[in-house]
């Protein structure tokens, strides 16, 4: 965005950095919405957006240091231009090379022993002496257990820190539900991550029960699955890892 003042009632957008899921939306969208400074705050993660209202003129930057002090506490930042990590690239690209030249080394050492030992057959010279095949197989297979062990390696921080980040979101996000939602996923909770929709709407009625579940599915915490007359309200797979 050129311009340095945001006039009062006009959608603007930034971009953000440390979204990542459905879970960092709802996050931002509540943090924001009752900040005082902006309104009608749609957080896209597909485009690691911000759209929004402001609800007065206000300097640029003023207002990306606003919402940085409300958003930067729990994992996020916002800017005029798309911010690019890159440690977390470089990271990337050294990791994937390091796996990528293991598995080729791997590879062709297997290819060569495995012509080496083909060659020696056909012209009958492959013998203990020359060619020891009792010890070809258990170091090869020690060698690809070693080199899948070091592309984990490379790999694996990767994946848990995108898991615990996603963990540290949910709570956030499972922190900032009203009380009847936290009722209701109480009992789904309580009935092993599934309860049927007609149990929660003889206990809570129907319309309220239906307006809960609607929120909870819109956030990306339940799925409705259809179960005979009813439905069956399931606890999303990553929720149930966190809570259960």
């Amino acid at each position: 965005m050129s311009i340095e003042t945001i006039k009062k009632g006009i959608k603007y957008e930034l971009f953000v950095s440390g979204m990542h899921c459905s879970a960092c939306e709802i996050v931002i969208e509540k943090k924001l919405s009752s900040s005082g400074l902006i309104k009608n705050v749609n957080a896209v993660m597909a485009e690691k957006k911000i759209y929004f209202e402001c609800l007065s003129d206000i300097e640029e930057d003023e207002l990306i240091a606003g919402i940085n002090g409300l958003i930067r506490k729990v994992g996020y930042t916002v800017s005029r231009h798309r911010a690019i990590d890159r440690k977390k690239y470089r990271d990337i690209i050294i990791g994937f090379f390091t796996a990528a030249i293991l598995i080729t080394g791997f590879i062709f050492t297997v290819s060569f022993a495995t012509l080496y030992a083909q060659t020696h057959i056909i012209e009958g010279t492959a013998c203990s002496c020359t060619l020891p095949i009792p010890v070809l197989i258990p170091t090869f297979s020690s060698l690809g257990i070693l080199i899948g062990s070091v592309v984990y390696y490379f790999m694996f921080p990767k994946i848990t820190e995108t898991d615990k980040k996603f963990a540290e979101d949910a709570k956030i996000l499972l922190d900032m539900l009203q009380l009847d939602e936290r009722n209701i996923l109480k009992k789904i909770i309580d009935n092993k991550g599934e309860i049927t929709q007609s149990k929660l709407s003889s206990e809570l009625g129907k319309v309220k029960t239906f307006r809960i579940i609607e929120n909870l599915k819109k956030r990306g915490i339940v799925q409705k699955v259809g179960y005979g007359k009813t439905n069956k309200i399931v606890l999303n797979e990553k929720f149930k890892d966190i809570l259960f």
